[in-house]
């Protein structure tokens, strides 16, 4: 414990020292939101339902933080401003902040969705009375506590569903003090946990209220069957389909070509024109293919010639 007795946390990790919350964001920060249900974290408590039937989320919560002894300071704070504006689209899970069409959509979110988005905010205070035994007086502000909550909500509403989600989130605000002594600053622990106690008090009623408003059974058909729809289209670019393969048998060799003797220019010539050239004296040019025709043989010849053959009919047999 420090020197100013109840401070006794200090402010140098996880609050700034400007005292508006986490040095990361403002606000929670998309990853540390609740899937479903509520959240408890270090210095905030988020709520989540997905999908409800019509509710005022907004005057709903003024009327349980005024049951528990809370009452609204942005009127008494000009640095704190409380907003409530609606935008006629479906805005992206990351409502608070620019642009609206990121590609993170809310949960929720179906294919084809229309609607509208509702986002407020308000800052409010565990109240005190200047006399604690006048409790007829009514609740004021104490801005000695240094301590505050930051409500922040965003309700998507569905056209064709015909129902809502809402995320909200308890933000604890603390404004720290200087410790002389340990040159640190410092916040009053005792105000925080007041603060985040009254905030998980809130959050639990609030998700149990808006969940007990359930939604017309159509909404669950309409939000799977957009769901179930959805065809992702191929990469652009990229055929759906192969072409057909042809069938077609590939061409057969080309047929064989001569060239002439001599022919410098290349020129293709025809089979019967091409033939080898003869050289003189050989015996192989003259030889036909075709069988002859019957001659008579050597012993028929000699018979012929009165059975003795002389030398010049054999070298007439014989071609010489």
């Amino acid at each position: 414990m420090s020197g100013h007795g109840d401070f006794g946390h200090s402010a140098e990790h996880g609050h700034d020292h400007s005292g508006f919350g986490d040095n990361d964001t403002g606000r929670l920060r998309r990853d540390r939101r609740a899937k479903a249900g509520v959240d408890s974290q270090e210095k905030a408590v988020a709520v989540h339902v997905e999908s409800h039937g019509a509710l005022d989320v907004k005057r709903l919560f003024i009327r349980l933080a005024r049951e528990a002894g809370l009452v609204p300071i942005d009127q008494y704070r000009p640095n704190l401003v409380a907003e409530d504006t609606v935008k006629q689209q479906i805005v992206d899970a990351d409502a608070w902040s620019p642009p609206d069409n990121e590609p993170t959509m809310p949960s929720g979110h179906y294919p084809g969705a229309t609607g509208w988005t509702r986002l407020w905010r308000e800052f409010w205070q565990i109240g005190v009375r200047r006399n604690r035994w006048k409790f007829w007086e009514p609740l004021e502000p104490r801005f000695s506590q240094r301590t505050w909550i930051e409500i922040s909500c965003v309700t998507w509403c569905y056209n064709e569903a015909g129902d809502f989600q809402t995320d909200l989130t308890f933000q604890i605000q603390v404004l720290p003090v200087w410790d002389p002594a340990q040159r640190i600053w410092m916040y009053d622990s005792e105000q925080f946990d007041r603060h985040k106690a009254a905030a998980e008090k809130l959050a639990g009623k609030l998700c149990e209220l808006i969940t007990a408003r359930a939604p017309f059974p159509h909404a669950k058909r309409v939000r799977e069957s957009a769901r179930a729809q959805v065809v992702t289209p191929p990469p652009t670019g990229v055929p759906t389909s192969h072409p057909p393969i042809p069938q077609t048998p590939p061409p057969g060799p080309p047929a064989p070509t001569r060239r002439a003797a001599g022919d410098e220019q290349g020129a293709i010539r025809k089979p019967e024109e091409t033939a080898a050239p003869v050289s003189e004296g050989d015996d192989s040019a003259d030889v036909d293919v075709t069988p002859p025709a019957s001659q008579p043989d050597a012993a028929s010849a000699s018979t012929d010639n009165g059975g003795t053959a002389s030398g010049a009919d054999l070298s007439a047999l014989l071609g010489r």
